[in-house]
């Protein structure tokens, strides 16, 4: 299912742009959620669900992707995490529905609402200029920019050029063609499968708390927003790697730490596994945008949903791990390993490059060199392409999307 969606998104977003996408997404998931909810059997309500996880997985990565392609450099942060905050409540929310609403019909109807709502929301939102230059739709993009620039307050000359490095289209292999990508790719990717393991390892385990299962799960959501909100203090302040490194060693240590704690104090253990899932949420939130920063513009969307494609099997192979102790008969098993993954994820996180006030790469050529010293001279070098680092080059979105002490 998983990679059926990417390949399914990955194309449309190329080829129609992300704000089509999204739109197709949205209905799909609307047409399919009612459907559900209208099953007259089992078959047909697998269907329908199969299709809706699919919705799911696009309208999370498509979403954060032209969020993060609309955002200048310093505001990047604050968008992704407002998109985790939206998410959080919405979590807390679904306590308050399920309990409310115990008829698994109407629920479906009521969580199938919002997607109705989200169609408006259609009639404000503009294409990505970055993807209409990197199509060579020009003239639809300046068009933009200075539509962007008038709402902000600012000015563009009339002579205004935006140089784009063309590419041809990009695969999925891309991902993996070139060794500096390849490397950072799988990096990111490892960090992802073990961000959701542990996530859900403990998100889908509240019942494990004891007592009411609907207050279990409004607390599970609840510790989530202090989380992003200390993302978001510390994404700009120490940079994303340190920030992601931080948080998964931290949460990995608080999970070992629940090892030796006796049975008795069980509000204890409680309190390590609520700080673990402190640090796991911000490193989730937080990694979201450190991929969509490295990923260059031809292969930030697919770059995006692989991640979120190494995301989910972590999330299916994790209620298997946190059941391991009830087979083994050794309890602290699950812990160990959600523990011992978390802190070699962070330990890896940083070896990869810094995008703190950085210009987002746009071409695989200026993802192979972001964040190296490059020679002044454009080189060719195994085959690759190697070109002087886009951090030091102006970007034409500086003057439109942010103050004169903003780079895009």
């Amino acid at each position: 299912m998983i990679m059926l969606c990417m390949h399914v998104n990955y194309p449309l977003c190329f080829r129609f742009g992300r704000r089509k996408t999204l739109l197709c997404i949205v209905v799909t998931l609307l047409v399919s959620m009612t459907a559900t909810a209208f099953s007259p059997e089992i078959i047909s309500f697998l269907v329908f669900r199969f299709i809706v996880a699919m919705g799911s997985i696009g309208i999370i990565s498509v979403s954060f992707v032209t969020a993060i392609e609309m955002a200048g450099t310093d505001w990047r942060v604050f968008v992704g995490t407002v998109m985790w905050l939206f998410w959080s409540g919405f979590y807390i929310a679904l306590a308050g529905i399920a309990y409310l609403i115990r008829d698994w019909f109407i629920l479906q109807l009521v969580l199938a609402a919002p997607c109705a709502i989200l169609l408006i929301y259609f009639c404000f939102i503009d294409e990505s200029a970055r993807w209409l230059y990197s199509v060579g739709r020009h003239e639809e993009g300046d068009q933009l920019l200075r539509r962007i620039a008038k709402t902000n307050g600012k000015s563009l000359p009339e002579d205004l050029k935006v140089t784009v490095k063309k590419e041809k289209k990009a695969y999925i292999y891309d991902l993996l063609r070139t060794p500096t990508i390849r490397k950072r790719s799988i990096n990111l990717f490892f960090n992802w499968f073990v961000n959701s393991l542990v996530y859900y390892g403990l998100s889908l385990n509240v019942s494990d708390l004891g007592g009411n299962v609907y207050l279990n799960f409004f607390i599970s959501g609840a510790v989530e927003i202090p989380a992003y909100l200390f993302a978001l203090f510390t994404l700009d302040r120490i940079g994303r790697r340190w920030s992601i490194a931080g948080c998964m060693v931290v949460g990995g240590v608080a999970l070992l730490a629940i090892i030796p704690v006796p049975k008795d104090l069980n509000a204890l253990s409680v309190t390590f596994a609520m700080v673990g899932k402190f640090a796991i949420t911000a490193s989730f939130g937080n990694i979201y945008i450190f991929s969509a920063e490295l990923f260059p513009t031809c292969i930030r969307s697919v770059g995006v949903t692989t991640s979120s494609t190494f995301a989910r099997i972590g999330g299916v192979i994790a209620p298997l791990i946190a059941d391991l102790g009830k087979f083994t008969n050794f309890k602290p098993l699950s812990m160990i390993i959600f523990g011992v993954l978390s802190i070699l994820a962070g330990l890896l996180a940083l070896l990869l490059p810094e995008t703190l006030h950085q210009n987002l790469p746009e071409t695989l050529a200026d993802a192979e060199t972001f964040g190296l010293k490059m020679p002044k001279d454009t080189e060719e070098r195994n085959g690759v392409l190697e070109v002087p680092s886009p951090e030091d080059e102006p970007s034409p979105w500086d003057p439109i999307l942010a103050d004169n002490s903003t780079k895009c």
